[in-house]
């Protein structure tokens, strides 16, 4: 389904050396490294946020290396939720670019209902804990129905309990729902816990 081909990039003092691997549908792919070796940028990279220097990205045997964010059918969860504070959470939930979606207030209901927040429909982001912004932000990345979901340590900053309650939920939702998924994280074992397949990313200084 995936195929990401001697990927780089560089900017400043950074360099990312050729990147290359390949994901089934529905398979997840843990992403390990040292900090600074460039593991979020390849997450960047894919979004589409930002633009390789070389190499080739390929979903489904299609091109997607320069496609604009919005086409390419991914979503991220983050370790900083990144709510905007001045919407409900059913309006953080609805915001995706979705014009498929006739009835957004439903869709996000419906999400919120799978992820376990439907009680949080009208709250502000402010009145929140850290499980439920996070539990949020991953009811938005699901509302536009992602092909591929992209996780950058989201569990990182939550307590031990609700960390393992968070990773097994979205095991079951990526199940539920079929989507491939690439996860970012430090921890040894949530990333042989979750991953079908793990990557180290070795440190590597520009030539």
């Amino acid at each position: 389904m995936l195929e990401v081909k001697d990927i780089t990039i560089t900017f400043r003092d950074f360099f990312l050396p050729p990147v290359s691997f390949s994901l089934e549908r529905g398979k997840s792919l843990s992403i390990m490294g040292p900090s600074g070796i460039g593991k979020t940028t390849l997450l960047k990279i894919l979004l589409g946020f930002l633009m390789p220097d070389s190499g080739k990205i390929l979903l489904n045997g299609r091109d997607i290396t320069y496609l604009k964010p919005q086409k390419r059918g991914m979503a991220i969860v983050t370790q900083d939720p990144l709510l905007f504070p001045h919407l409900s959470v059913e309006k953080n939930v609805a915001f995706g670019i979705t014009p498929y979606v006739k009835d957004k207030v439903k869709r996000a209901r419906e999400i919120m209902e799978l992820v376990r927040i439907p009680h949080l429909f009208g709250r502000m982001p402010r009145t929140l804990s850290g499980g439920e912004k996070q539990r949020v932000a991953l009811a938005r990345a699901l509302f536009i129905n992602p092909e591929i979901l992209l996780l950058d340590e989201p569990f990182s900053s939550l307590d031990e309990e609700l960390r393992n309650i968070l990773r097994d939920e979205v095991l079951n939702l990526q199940k539920k729902f079929g989507f491939t998924m690439i996860l970012v994280t430090h921890n040894k074992e949530e990333a042989y816990y979750m991953g079908d397949r793990v990557m180290f990313m070795p440190y590597s200084r520009q030539p």
